[in-house]
């Protein structure tokens, strides 16, 4: 504030009208630089457009968001273990959110009950396949795997079978069937498109919990989590499956020495990583790393050095890679919860920390480049946001230049400074 009345002043004792060329225009630019985030958002901040939904539980340790999926008109589906949106508005484990971050009243209450939704797939029709520990939906006995109206409402034509353990995770393909992930018998399945399961696709025989799903476009299959064997193979924590089910040798064993919980995969055909891990086949990556498409350590992305375990990628059109987690140091700068990596695996210093307080759980990227966040944190860049928060990106809102010329133009910086002044003082 005391630079722009400076400014002002300086203008009005020069002259109510200068003429400026090219030089001095670059320089008012540069004053305009200097002001703080309210005229330049940087990457990483929080966008306060995005309110505070409010999620919670009675319990709120059990109120975390572990799930987000974003719908084509901006609103958001969340899923996890909170009972409560923007109190007192009931909803219990799984809730839409409108593209403001205010609760979206026309999303009813789906009661699901005894365990929360880990896991969710948007269907093109709007409807979504939940996964995870519950055991009910809507007082029907739905144990593990749902699906849910558009509405909030159950849709009983969804008919899955009683799979024994928890869901985990959740990949919808262009037929309309879905691959299930998670700690029941075999690890992996495939239901076809009224929830029944599919008998083409055979279980390939994982060993211990499959944490994360990726599908290709040619219909194979990665998984990643704890398990060391497939089908009879070693595979340690990360494989590939053929479309039928069964392991697809020509994807190595990565040998990753602890838990995958996250995949991405690129349009190259590479594979972004997340876990608990710090060594894939004898060399040091902590707990993010890329394998080449045949299964193979890509040491061209180095060592992004996360102190603690990521628990969610998101990969950006431009090849920069986006980690959420537990951890709160990136490279050895501070990054708390979520921080931005380079093509190369570097720390991308262009984004700030948003200095979440606890965990995350989701990323997802909506198409204007902001970033939504669900996880365990009730504070986001020291602002309240309980479990759902939305991260802001780098766009000037105060100055935009749709031609630039080297003469000389008439411009009255008074008044310039003056709206300037009125704008940000708003």
């Amino acid at each position: 504030m005391r630079l722009l009345r400076v400014c002002c002043i300086v203008a009005r004792t020069l002259h109510a009208r200068v003429r400026v060329g090219s030089f001095a225009l670059l320089l008012m630019l540069g004053l305009v630089a200097l002001l703080p985030g309210s005229v330049y958002a940087a990457d990483g901040d929080l966008d306060t457009t995005f309110i505070d939904p409010e999620v919670t539980h009675a319990t709120p340790s059990e109120a975390t968001v572990y799930a987000l999926a974003l719908q084509p008109d901006g609103k958001v589906l969340i899923g996890g273990g909170f009972t409560i949106i923007n109190w007192p508005n009931t909803r219990w484990r799984a809730a839409r959110l409108n593209s403001d971050g205010s609760l979206d009243t026309s999303f009813g209450n789906p009661r699901v009950e005894y365990g929360p939704v880990r896991a969710l797939a948007l269907q093109p029709d709007g409807k979504v396949v939940i996964g995870g520990w519950f055991q009910s939906v809507n007082n029907q006995f739905y144990r593990h795997i749902a699906r849910i109206n558009s509405n909030g409402s159950l849709d009983t034509s969804f008919t899955p079978p009683d799979l024994n353990n928890v869901v985990q995770a959740l990949a919808l393909q262009s037929d309309g069937k879905v691959l299930v992930g998670g700690y029941f018998g075999g690890s992996v399945v495939r239901l076809n498109a009224n929830g029944t399961q599919d008998t083409s696709f055979s279980s390939p025989g994982v060993d211990s919990p499959v944490h994360a799903l990726a599908l290709q476009s040619d219909g194979k299959v990665l998984i990643g989590g704890d398990f060391g064997n497939v089908g009879g193979s070693r595979r340690y924590r990360v494989a590939r499956l053929e479309s039928t089910g069964a392991l697809d040798t020509t994807f190595g064993d990565p040998d990753v020495n602890n838990g995958v919980y996250a995949l991405a995969l690129q349009p190259d055909g590479k594979v972004l990583i997340g876990g608990a891990f710090d060594n894939i086949g004898g060399a040091t990556y902590y707990r993010v790393a890329r394998l080449n498409s045949d299964g193979t350590l890509d040491t061209s992305f180095s060592d992004p050095n996360v102190n603690g375990v990521v628990r969610a990628l998101a990969l950006q059109s431009d090849g920069k890679v986006l980690i959420g987690g537990d951890f709160t140091s990136v490279g050895g700068s501070t990054r708390n919860r979520v921080a931005r990596l380079n093509p190369d695996g570097t720390l991308d210093t262009s984004f700030g920390d948003p200095n979440a307080n606890y965990a995350v759980h989701a990323l997802k990227q909506q198409a204007d480049g902001k970033v939504l966040m669900g996880g365990d944190f009730t504070w986001v860049g020291g602002q309240s946001r309980e479990r759902v928060a939305r991260l802001d990106t780098a766009r000037p809102t105060a100055v935009t230049l749709t031609s630039f010329h080297a003469t000389a133009p008439t411009f009255d910086l008074a008044a310039w400074f003056a709206g300037i002044l009125r704008q940000w003082g708003r």
